[in-house]
């Protein structure tokens, strides 16, 4: 049960306002001004959330997490589509012709008033807790000869793309950060930025799986490192080296994809080609297509319309069942739901379907698109769960396979909330599963072996 402090109840009417404004500005307006709504939402929500955090691993609290992954593409995305920004044009001509902003915005407004809900009760409850540390298997020689082993294995599985090849890269990486805890600072700085060259050159197609392995490297850390989360000088300047940090990378991996023009470069020449990357003229197109700024906030408000216009079924739930037919191939089970991906991308852009593309619907709308508004308090009962696997995490007082799935589960919510869909977001834990059982087995063996070697 949620209750709300007197101190929130002042950021409860503020959001209220901005409701009723949602409901009461022209939709002519809202078509090119809805991020000053969303940006003030995000101010009061995201400022109050943030002076609660005491420790810096709060921050991948899955509810607060995602908020602010939503209200930084709702503020981007309305106001760069809308103004013509980015290279992908779908998007541009439809938009407006939305009659339903007033619905459209007021829904967003009202899921991100319950993620900030659940985060605060969240974060609450994680004051002071550390994830677990120096609590390794076996002696340090014997990790470190693990995590040469475990490098290799990563450097493999990213070199030959195995199947569901991220899925594996993420598990390996979730181990071996977890293991070289003890180690000294500067041993685990180079095996982390080992880590990432690797993710730079094999996953810079996907720049969402370079910032996930950035993240599962900064939540493992700031969680056995007890990093203190403040606004003093040094922590600022620790945070803007890391925003500087995130945003190389991704720029990095954007050159090599052949953004700017540049020609074929490897990891280090594409590194020392970003400063000339951003000084292009087309650079803000760019960045708005890097961080699918189009994408994510198209395809919420051109589904949203497609529903409310009656072009789109509603789904009652057929989405989030869909899990539930993962084993049965569509030839066995013709009644099997599709996901929303498949829905969307059908009615709004069947050529591109046909070509074997589909668009993503972010987890907000997927909910709206299958039971309207009610579709709120299920996308809120969604991520209070994420949120209890969370804290979980932190209740874990040695390295077993509940422990890397809840990391892994955790870490890989971006999918999720960008809109993969539940069945494709537990299809990853899947894929892993018999090698994390394996893995399991395998400790209890070599654990007996190493313990005899030390006795």
């Amino acid at each position: 049960m949620i209750t709300v402090k007197k101190n929130v109840k002042w950021i409860l009417w503020a959001n209220l306002v901005l409701c009723i404004a949602s409901i009461i500005l022209p939709n002519s307006f809202l078509v090119y001004n809805s991020f000053y709504l969303y940006g003030l939402q995000g101010i009061i929500l995201i400022t109050y959330a943030l002076r609660q955090i005491n420790r810096f691993y709060q921050v991948f609290t899955p509810s607060f997490f995602v908020l602010i992954y939503y209200v930084v593409n709702l503020v981007f995305g309305s106001y760069l589509l809308p103004r013509d920004f980015g290279f992908q044009k779908w998007y541009n001509d439809d938009i407006f012709n939305i009659k339903y902003y007033n619905v459209i915005v007021l829904y967003f407004l009202l899921c991100n008033i319950g993620l900030f809900l659940i985060a605060i009760k969240t974060i609450q409850k994680l004051e002071f807790k550390n994830l677990l540390n120096n609590n390794t298997d076996g002696n340090k020689q014997f990790i470190y000869t693990k995590m040469l082993v475990f490098l290799l294995l990563l450097y493999t599985v990213s070199y030959f793309e195995v199947y569901s090849s991220f899925s594996f890269q993420l598990i390996i990486i979730i181990i071996i950060c977890l293991d070289i805890n003890a180690f000294r600072n500067y041993v685990r700085y180079v095996i982390y930025l080992t880590i990432l060259m690797i993710a730079v050159k094999f996953n810079f197609e996907n720049k969402r799986e370079v910032v996930v392995i950035l993240f599962t490297i900064l939540f493992i850390e700031s969680g056995y490192s007890k990093w203190e989360f403040n606004l003093k000088f040094k922590k600022i300047l620790a945070y803007i080296f890391g925003v500087i940090v995130f945003f190389s990378l991704i720029l990095t991996a954007s050159v090599m994809r052949g953004y700017g023009g540049f020609d074929k470069s490897n990891l280090y020449d594409s590194f020392k080609l970003v400063p000339e990357y951003i000084g292009q003229d087309l650079f803000i197109d760019g960045l708005t297509e890097n961080l699918e700024f189009n994408y994510n906030y198209g395809s919420a408000v051109t589904s949203m319309n497609l529903i409310l216009s009656g072009k789109i079924d509603y789904q009652f739930g057929g989405t989030i069942i869909k899990v539930l037919f993962l084993p049965l191939p569509r030839e066995v089970a013709p009644f099997k739901p599709e996901s929303m991906m498949q829905i969307y991308t059908k009615k709004y852009q069947p050529r591109f379907w046909n070509e074997g593309g589909s668009l993503p619907v972010n987890i907000s709308c997927d909910m709206f698109l299958n039971f309207h508004f009610f579709g709120l308090f299920v996308f809120v009962v969604l991520w209070y769960i994420m949120d209890r696997l969370f804290i979980n995490i932190f209740l874990y007082t040695k390295q077993n396979t509940r422990l890397y799935s809840s990391i892994f589960l955790i870490i890989n919510i971006l999918p999720l909330a960008r809109g993969s869909g539940i069945e494709q977001y537990l299809l990853y834990y899947f894929c892993i599963l018999p090698f994390l059982l394996f893995y399991a087995l395998l400790r209890i063996v070599v654990k007996e072996y190493n313990w005899k070697i030390v006795k």
